[in-house]
């Protein structure tokens, strides 16, 4: 194994620590990685930060875009991909507009997908880089990262036949610890594959929990603002998701987060399974068969789950609650300096 400092050949050369000059985000003009950009533009550390995407209205498309991205990938010490799943899976090449990726080596590379495996095979296929993907479980509107959630998913190399590589990435994997724990958030290490197989059930099965639940009203003709009007608190939150969720602006997103993970086949089958065994428990009638289902779902979860559920719930009950009185008094406030006004 090389001698990470000693060794006088610079492409043996493996720093005590990293300190990249210039972040560069391929995709940068899209909501996340504008939104990645700003947190390295307000870094300590003075980054200087270059970003590009599609712009119709300044020509930034095209050739003349790839040529921009192969600048970025030419000049940058750490290039973040924010570009679809499916731009990704075409190829670096594709991207940055040239078949001859040369100078990369010991650049960091990492990608913001919502799915691991396959967009980070396709960055290991540049050689000489490390490569870690990146998951914030959260949107680009967030406004403190105090105990949100990052997955990050390195690509190790063979440490026996790559040893220098192996000792760069755990260099990389340092800094990037660093620049989330400043920032308080909670970063998750997992593998590329566990990653996929996790976030079905923490993103794609609460997606189409809340698609079905918005296809049922949609079917059935339902009063969405009596249903508001007449809520209880379960229903507020789930119409509050249906909301949240399911507007015009993030279509695309969610559509890719449904398509992309080949492991949400299984989920969506399961939601199918699950929805049968319900109608033929209302079919056969009687509470006892229906009661039966509810406490195997209730026994499944274990105390602790149960317990810090239903406190959440009352949290946001509260909040709501809450909102709904400062809203009432600051109507109540406008109706009596109406009225004073026109005295």
């Amino acid at each position: 194994m090389p001698t990470s400092l000693k060794d006088p050949n610079l492409q043996n050369f493996v720093p005590q620590k990293v300190s990249p000059k210039t972040i560069g985000i391929i995709g940068g003009k899209g909501a996340m990685g504008h939104w990645l950009a700003e947190q390295f533009h307000a870094d300590e550390e003075d980054y200087t930060v270059r970003v590009s995407g599609e712009d119709a209205d300044i020509g930034m498309e095209g050739r003349t875009l790839t040529r921009v991205n192969e600048g970025i990938m030419r000049d940058s010490d750490v290039i973040v991909f924010s570009v679809p799943i499916q731009t990704l899976q075409e190829g670096v090449q594709h991207i940055v507009g040239t078949g001859n990726l040369r100078g990369m080596r010991g650049k960091l590379l990492m990608d913001l997908s919502s799915t691991k495996t396959a967009p980070l095979q396709t960055l290991s296929e540049v050689p000489g880089t490390s490569v870690i993907g990146l998951h914030p479980m959260f949107g680009p509107s967030v406004k403190d990262l105090k105990g949100q959630n990052i997955f990050m998913c390195p690509v190790y190399p063979d440490g026996d036949k790559y040893p220098v590589l192996y000792q760069r990435l755990e260099k990389w994997i340092e800094w990037v610890e660093a620049f989330w724990k400043k920032r308080k958030a909670n970063l998750q290490l997992i593998t590329p594959e566990k990653h996929d197989k996790i976030v079905t059930y923490v993103q794609f099965a609460v997606l189409e929990s809340v698609m079905l639940y918005a296809s049922v009203l949609k079917e059935l003709g339902a009063d969405l603002s009596m249903i508001r009007n007449i809520a209880t608190p379960n229903s507020h939150m789930m119409t509050g998701l249906v909301g949240r969720m399911l507007r015009q602006h993030t279509t695309g997103v969610y559509a890719n987060l449904a398509a992309e993970n080949p492991n949400n086949k299984a989920i969506a089958e399961s939601f199918a399974k699950a929805a049968q065994d319900v109608l033929q428990r209302i079919e056969q009638g009687g509470t006892a068969i229906i009661q039966e289902l509810l406490r195997e779902l209730a026994g499944f979860q274990d105390p602790q789950f149960n317990k810090e559920g239903f406190e959440d719930t009352v949290l946001i009950q509260q909040a709501l609650a809450q909102r709904s009185f400062v809203e009432r008094a600051l109507k109540n406030r406008e109706r009596i300096e109406t009225m004073l006004g026109e005295e």
